[in-house]
């Protein structure tokens, strides 16, 4: 499928929107209206979650092809989703949005090709069913920052974890801003735009291909360092770091909020520092949200419990 994210999303809409389809027909299986959407505010809803995947799997995969999205993508898609402490609600109306993402691609390709090929997106089932036996979404508000975030990063084994959390905790990236760190990246002394310290500014991209820097203290940027001139690249695996974050909470007897815990925990402390040394409040706001590549400063409040 060739053209821009948005084209292909109102291509695959076309193959599955049927304003006239009725509730019998799309329930039926040998009925042209199988499946299909009949509401232009669902349709439309469905197609900003596929606008936003596609923005993902470019941004993290290279991918720009709605067509060569598999249920890997779904799954990163929907973790790092997470990232801001979703309702349930929202969770289960992007699970529903990548069902109907499945279907509309094998009807446009029925549309075109001669060969068949299954697209199977069950992935989204499983991430939903496993973030709300983690208790990764909520009916309402949930603060998630650690409250002893040094503490839980101490009972990390794995030194490769213990880098990731500091980085996370220090700068308030995302899992996909320090997951995976290439030699390729900017890597580079600078001073903190705040508190004008000495710090190392690293280069990332996260979620939607937004790019911007983290910034690390020295030592974090030596570690960061050795790694990179050993092995070439830093990197670590989401689930085996997620589990080794659960099992330090557990230990400690702390509620485990995720790899996002450290993040909000930045959050919340760098909004402070930015007053301490002058800034307004809502410049602290403000100043907080871009550094955590939101630029909007509603996102800020969220993490504040506003």
């Amino acid at each position: 499928m060739r053209g821009s994210i948005y084209y292909q999303t109102s291509l695959l809409a076309k193959a599955i929107f049927s304003e006239s389809a009725v509730k019998a027909a799309k329930l039926e299986p040998y009925s042209v209206d199988y499946l299909k959407v009949s509401s232009f505010k669902t349709m439309e809803t469905y197609r900003r979650v596929w606008n936003n995947l596609g923005l993902h799997v470019k941004a993290e995969y290279g991918i720009k092809d709605f067509e060569c999205i598999t249920s890997e993508h779904i799954e990163s898609y929907m973790l790092q989703k997470i990232d801001i402490s979703p309702s349930r609600q929202y969770m289960e109306k992007i699970s529903s949005a990548l069902g109907k993402l499945e279907v509309a691609i094998m009807r446009f390709r029925d549309g075109i090709y001669d060969h068949y090929v299954e697209y199977n997106f069950d992935i989204r089932k499983e991430v939903l069913k496993k973030i709300r036996k983690e208790e990764l979404v909520y009916d309402g508000y949930h603060d998630r920052a650690y409250l002893e975030p040094l503490t839980i990063i101490e009972q990390l084994q794995d030194p490769k974890h213990k880098l990731a959390a500091s980085m996370q905790h220090e700068s308030g990236a995302r899992f996909e801003g320090i997951g995976l760190i290439k030699t390729s990246q900017k890597l580079e002394k600078d001073i903190d735009p705040v508190t004008k310290k000495p710090i190392y500014k690293l280069e990332t991209q996260e979620k939607g291909g937004k790019r911007g820097f983290i910034y690390l203290t020295e030592a974090l940027y030596k570690e960061l360092k050795g790694y990179l001139q050993r092995d070439g690249v830093f990197k670590i695996d989401y689930q085996q770091y997620a589990k080794a974050i659960r099992d330090a909470c557990k230990l400690l007897g702390i509620d485990a909020e995720g790899t996002h815990g450290f993040r909000w925990a930045f959050a919340q402390s760098r909004i402070w520092e930015y007053q301490e040394y002058g800034y307004s409040y809502l410049e602290a706001l403000q100043g907080v949200s871009t550094e955590m590549k939101h630029n909007r400063i509603n996102i800020s409040l969220h993490y504040i419990g506003y």
